[in-house]
């Protein structure tokens, strides 16, 4: 499992060394760097990277929102806070984590583990670029750029792709995991290729010339990466 570089900002020695004390009880981080100061901070990082920001909001010289608004890179900013009013504010800026103090190992654990998880999945996305189906006793690679759509059979899942249909005896939640950036559900019976989209007509996904529903329960999921 890959360790994620660290660095703690904070003002306070002993909220800094409690975050310390837990990014030393697990294997997969790794602390590079505490600061007392946002612009500390700022400073180290135009020379040095890092994956994980463990981040206070109310510093006298730069604030954490200030600091988390100026970042260029990806790192992961976890808000670790006395402060439970600017959560919304963090989030619309793409904190991945908002902690409140006092702070539980436990809580702080379960961030670290939503990081991993996104990790790990982020990695399976890129590595992926066919899938294997079962018809008739044979086996068949299919790239995941020909596939239009799966559609749920009874006991089967259909794979429609560019050249023809797939019938395999599977079931459609075991697709779920394709990249979500361009798979997505639009009812419980169907998961569409975006990519293959013709065009959206009310409740409808148009793939090719075929009518695809789009269910109240999958529409906002759908919309939001669809706009995407």
């Amino acid at each position: 499992m890959k360790r994620h570089k660290c660095v703690v900002v904070d003002d306070e020695p002993l909220a800094r060394a409690l975050i310390i004390n837990y990014i030393n009880q697990l294997s997969d981080l790794e602390l590079v760097g505490e600061f007392n100061s946002g612009i500390e901070v700022r400073n180290y990082l135009k020379e040095n990277s890092v994956d994980i920001i463990f981040l206070d909001i109310n510093m006298p010289d730069l604030t954490g929102m200030d600091l988390l608004i100026s970042l260029e890179n990806d790192q992961k900013v976890i808000f670790t806070t006395a402060y439970p009013q600017y959560a919304v504010e963090a989030f619309e800026y793409n904190a991945f984590d908002y902690l409140l103090k006092p702070i539980s190992f436990d809580r702080f654990l379960k961030s670290v583990e939503k990081i991993n998880k996104t990790h790990s999945r982020a990695k399976t996305q890129i590595i992926e670029r066919s899938i294997t189906v079962k018809e008739n006793k044979r086996l068949y690679k299919v790239s995941l750029k020909t596939i239009h759509y799966f559609e749920a059979y009874g006991d089967y899942v259909k794979v429609h792709t560019t050249e023809k249909t797939y019938t395999v005896k599977d079931r459609l939640s075991n697709y779920d995991k394709l990249n979500q950036s361009t798979f997505i559900r639009t009812h419980r019976s169907y998961i569409v290729n975006l990519d293959k989209i013709d065009f959206v007509e009310g409740n409808q996904v148009s793939i090719s010339g075929n009518k695809i529903p789009i269910s109240a329960g999958y529409k906002d999921g759908f919309f939001s990466a669809y706009n995407t």
